[in-house]
């Protein structure tokens, strides 16, 4: 069968909205509910919206519905609870998704919109063992644009990306790094490399690249380090050995500006 559900608007307890879903659509293959298999066709999601916040506490609107631990059921019902829920999706795609972000927790705050969110996912089992195909892209309000192909399992979890995100503007970020570094950064970021997580390696970059154009570092107002282009590649990671390794580095018309005070 079909399920369609429209104009869904789920909202906290403050009546906060967290969720606005347009449009779901749901193809149902055979099934057997009663012996907890479900075997889902295709999910279809579009223009679905997120409001995603972080008050100046540090906590986040979605963590304000997780309900409370409940204790422990006892043993009879665990055993009533071991037969495991098996879920099929032969297609998941999100269409033209949005995520509003704001974030007060950092002084300043930062705020941004990404748009034009699009999922793929194929083949997606709770119990599969093979690699589950995974595409995303998306836009946010600065052009900034990100791209991921690659596979994922849930158990035991793991990733396989190759990922590329282009033109950030990093002076945009000033409040994640005012702390370090207390200006805006010139200039705008783009990164790409192949990202693994897995029981053997809790986090793997290689073949990453980094470019960053118009660099900019200010002194003060009038004084600062300015770098045309810079471009590192063969990056890589490796947080199980500690290790980090550069392959190139190039820099492209430098100039610096600044002077001596008087003593």
């Amino acid at each position: 069968g079909d399920v369609y559900k429209r104009q869904l608007d789920i909202r906290d307890l403050q009546q906060e909205q967290l969720f606005f879903l347009p449009l779901l659509q749901v193809d149902i293959a055979p099934s057997q509910p009663l012996k907890q298999q479900l075997h889902l066709a295709a999910v279809r999601v579009y223009n679905l919206e997120v409001q995603l916040n972080r008050d100046r506490q540090g906590e986040w609107n979605h963590a304000r519905m997780v309900p409370a631990k409940a204790e422990k059921a006892p043993a009879e019902d665990q055993e009533d609870s071991k037969t495991p829920f098996k879920l099929l999706v032969d297609t998941l795609n999100i269409r033209d998704g949005v995520v509003f972000f704001k974030d007060n927790f950092p002084a300043g705050g930062f705020r941004t919109v990404a748009r034009e969110i699009n999922i793929d996912v194929n083949h997606f089992a709770l119990d599969e063992h093979d690699p589950i195909p995974l595409a995303l892209s998306l836009k946010t309000d600065r052009d900034e644009t990100v791209q991921i192909d690659g596979h994922f399992l849930l158990n035991p979890f793991s990733l396989d990306l190759q990922a590329e995100i282009r033109d950030i503007p990093l002076g945009a970020y000033e409040a994640y790094y005012h702390e370090a570094y207390s200006g805006p950064l010139g200039g705008k970021l783009g990164l790409q490399s192949s990202l693994v997580i897995s029981p053997e390696h809790p986090l793997l970059i290689s073949g990453g690249r980094l470019r960053w154009q118009d660099a900019y570092l200010a002194f003060n107002e009038s004084e600062g380090l300015g770098i045309a282009l810079v471009d590192i590649a063969d990056l890589s990671f490796d947080l199980g050995k500690n290790r980090l390794e550069v392959g190139t580095a190039r820099y492209e018309d430098g100039q610096v500006n600044f002077s001596r005070s008087p003593a």
